[in-house]
Parts: C-alpha cells; structure tokens; sequence
C-alpha cells in the first residue's frame, strides 16, 4: 500500500539514528472533506469522519452548503434539451425521463409538478397544486381578463388570445411573490431544512382561455372558489373551464390521457423552439432579466391552425364520416354501424379523388387526418407504437371508442382497394381526435356545441399541457442556455433566387 511508505521510510531513517527536521503534523490518514453515508449504518472502518478543508476551500465549501439548487454548466441550448427528449425510432417523447405513455396515467396537477419540479411528486404535492393555481384561476374584474376578451372579439385564435394575456402578466406582478419565496429558501435553508415544496404557480394565462362571462365574484366557470381550492382536482376545473359541463369519470380519464400524450414532443418542437428563443434573446446568463411570460408568449405565438390546431382536422373528417349515420352514443359496442362499409364508402371517394388529381398531374393530393405516419411505414402492417399503447390502455378499461375503432377499419378499407401498398398505421392524431370527439360528441349532438366551439376546444386541449412542457423547456433553457445561442450561424443561412 502506498500509504506505508512514510512509515516504512521513518523507521528506516529511526534505524539510522537520524529523526526529521520538524515535529510531526497532521496525518496521511484520509481526510474527507465530503462524505454520505446514504442513511446506511456504516462500520466505523468505512465511515470515515468529514474535517473541515484547509483555506480557502473551507470558505468555498460553506458557501457551497448554503447554496440551494443545482448550478448547471452554461452551454449552447439550440436544438438541445434538458428536459425533453424523443426517441426518433418510437417517436415516444419523455419529459424529464418520464415517457408520455406514462404521463397520461396521471392528472393534470401531477404534470405541473413534473415540468416544474422534475418529477411527478406524491399525492400531498397535487393537493397543493390544486390550491395554488385554484387561487388565481378566477380573473374576475381583471385587466388580464380584458385584454383576453378583446382579443377573443376580434377574432383572434386561441393561442392569440393567451398570448393577450400573457403580455400583461409581467416580471412585476409575481414581484412581490418571487421575493417572499426566495426569502423563506434563504431562511429555511440557514434553518436546516431538506426538503420543501414550491407552492407558487401563476396560471392566469390558463384562465383566460375562458371567456369573460364565466369569470364572477367568487365563482369560476359556475363553480365556486371554495369548491375550486377546497374539493376539486385541477383536471377536473381544467375540464370544466374547457368543455363547460360536469366530467364523467370516462370522459375525464380520456381528457387526462389526452394532456399527458400532448406534454411535449421534443425540443425541435415549432412551439418548444418559440419558448426557448425567447430566453436566449433575454439572456440566460443573466437570469433576473428573462421575462417568463414572455417565454410563455414566444410558446402561444409558435403555436398555430398547423401546430396545434390540426387536432381539429381529424374531428372535422370524423364529423364527415358519421354525419348521416345515426350514431348516438360512440361509446357502446353495439352501435349498429357498419364500419367496414362506412369505410369502404370513403375510401371509393378518396381513390377517385386520387386519380382525378393524377390525371390532370397534380401531385397536392390532400392527406387523410389520422393516417399513416413517415416513421412507421416500411412494413406490410404498421403501427404507430404511441397508438397502439393507448388503444391497448382502453380496452384493458373496457372503454370502447367507435371512432378509434372507424380508423382501423379505414386503414385496412385502403389497402383492401389498392389505395396503399401496405396496411397504413392509424396514428397519434388520430387517437387525439378519436378521444376528444368521444367527450364532446354529445354535447355537439345536443347542438349545445358548435363545430366552431370544437374547433376551439380541440385547439385550447393542445394549449393547455404544451404550455407545461415548454414551461419545463423555459427552465431548463434558464438554467443552461447561453445568451443568443439559438441563433443560426450565417455561414449555414442560404439564399433562395
């Protein structure tokens, strides 16, 4: 051993009558300045005693243990991403190592706990979501409310109509907030204290994708804010803001499917790379100075009728297929409706289309919503595995969902006609717009809601938990990112004549 050596060299040097030039001092006996047992009870011979460094790194090191969070190194952040990630084989995105496949098994309150805090958290942290953001969903009287509502006059689209919003909550309203906050983690951190829980989340921007008649004093979308903050769970009052009627419990495990498949798909998403550039154009190497809900804008804004709105596509091409078919409850087996013949009777229609538009050699030929996927399609029968997942999750239910159902019978009416050369996969928008048309097919049959509300439900559903994913993207770009760094280098710009 190494560490022998002083010692078999003293007692050499004893041997000769010859003793060192100064008194001993100290020892080579290890001498950790960090240790951690992990909660294990540890033999004395293993666990070593911490001492205290020699200056200057004592200092350092105190100070270091007076730091609370985690100092990232500073990197380019274009294309790149701590937070999410998808795998291009399975085109399965994870936000923060949790899969979407996962996170559509658990409420909405517990995936704001994952994009703000890094993992699902238990069942005391979503009751504390509940309360936190229940307490400022009510916008009554509120200059926020009336910038949403102007823009919702106007015409504007949903994202536009957040976007108003958003605008006006800025840096000086959650001021006061994010002072009190950062005073109690310096004081509970001088205390000792090893765990805390965040209870500050502003979502004003979130009611105002409710409209000004259904905010009142004390009352939200008809429920009360005692009932809000003391019973209801955060994707139940998301459920109610959006569709305006009473969740069953079918129905709001569909709507809790929908928000954990639609948290994020990666950075290079067109709203992700909206949200970071807005942080690197603030600065994230001085992080005082990014504005969040800019960031939050930069996200409405690179939202879109193509990124974002499609959802509505497919329920527009559903509408079309059942319009004359009698359906009156999707959600029971016997439905009396022959689906390989309503099938078969699009897919002639759509082979017609098709040759019309060959003949006259027009290669825009429109694409089926919900069909096939660029990925998944090199084998005789394809799937895409984000739908396949979720198909197998409501059968093992016994949720039957006759438009899910429709899609299947469509991709094999194609290939059954020569209209593919392979069994095309029913993909993810097309589970999107077969669980979404599910929960509003009634209220629509009953005429209470309009194709237009549709396709504003269809569009505020991919709002809601996007904005929790890029709110994860604005984070992570925070703490890593470098100032201006998703800029594109001119030397890899081009010019089009």
């Amino acid at each position: 051993n190494i560490a022998h050596i002083p010692m078999a060299l003293t007692a050499l040097m004893l041997q000769n009558a010859t003793r060192p030039d100064f008194a001993a001092e100290g020892s080579l006996a290890l001498k950790p300045w960090f240790g951690s047992s992990q909660g294990l009870s540890l033999a004395p011979e293993l666990d070593i005693p911490v001492v205290e460094a020699a200056p200057p790194y004592n200092e350092q090191i105190a100070a270091l243990a007076r730091q609370i969070g985690t100092v990232l190194p500073r990197q380019s952040m274009k294309d790149c991403s701590g937070a999410s990630q998808m795998d291009a084989g399975t085109q399965i995105t994870s936000l923060h190592q949790v899969s979407m496949l996962d996170a559509a098994h658990y409420p909405f309150e517990a995936n704001v706990n994952l994009a703000l805090l890094h993992e699902l958290g238990g069942e005391n942290d979503r009751k504390l979501i509940n309360v936190a953001i229940g307490a400022e969903l009510n916008l009554h009287a509120s200059p926020v409310l009336a910038a949403a509502q102007a823009a919702r006059e106007a015409g504007n689209a949903p994202n536009s109509v957040l976007a108003a919003a958003a605008s006006i909550v800025g840096p000086f309203r959650a001021q006061r907030a994010r002072q009190a906050c950062s005073a109690l983690i310096d004081l509970f951190a001088v205390a000792g204290l090893k765990s805390a829980l965040d209870e500050a989340f502003d979502i004003d921007a979130i009611a105002a994708s409710v409209p000004a008649d259904r905010h009142e004093d004390r009352r939200f979308c008809s429920m009360t804010m005692e009932d809000i903050l003391g019973r209801r769970s955060l994707t139940e009052v998301a459920y109610v803001a959006l569709l305006g009627v009473e969740p069953e419990a079918a129905n709001l495990f569909a709507f809790q499917t929908l928000v954990g498949l639609l948290l994020t798909n990666g950075p290079g998403a067109i709203s992700a790379q909206g949200a970071k550039g807005a942080v690197s154009a603030d600065g994230p190497e001085s992080p005082e100075r990014v504005q969040l809900n800019k960031a939050l804008v930069g996200f409405l804004t690179h939202s879109g009728f193509t990124h974002g709105g499609n959802g509505y596509e497919g329920i527009a091409f559903l509408l079309d297929q059942f319009r004359d078919a009698g359906l009156r409850d999707p959600t029971d087996p016997k439905h009396g409706i022959d689906l390989r013949v309503l099938a078969t009777r699009y897919v002639d229609e759509y082979a017609h289309y098709k040759s019309k538009k060959k003949a006259v050699g027009s290669l825009d030929i429109q694409k089926i919503p919900g069909v096939n996927h660029p990925v998944f399609k090199d084998r005789p029968v394809n799937f895409d595995p984000r739908e396949a997942y979720v198909r197998e999750l409501f059968r093992k239910r016994g949720e039957y969902n006759v438009f899910h159902e429709y899609y299947h019978a469509l991709v094999q009416a194609l290939f059954d006609a020569g209209v593919s050369r392979s069994v095309y996969c029913v993909n993810i928008d097309a589970v999107i717009a077969a669980l979404l048309l599910k929960i509003l097919w009634q209220p629509y049959r009953s005429g209470a809601f309009s194709e237009k509300a549709l396709e504003t439900a269809a569009f505020t559903i991919f709002l809601y938990p996007r904005m929790l994913g890029c709110a994860a993207e604005i984070d992570d770009h925070l703490n890593r990112g470098r100032n201006m760094d998703t800029r594109t280098p001119a030397s890899q710009c081009g010019f089009v004549a």
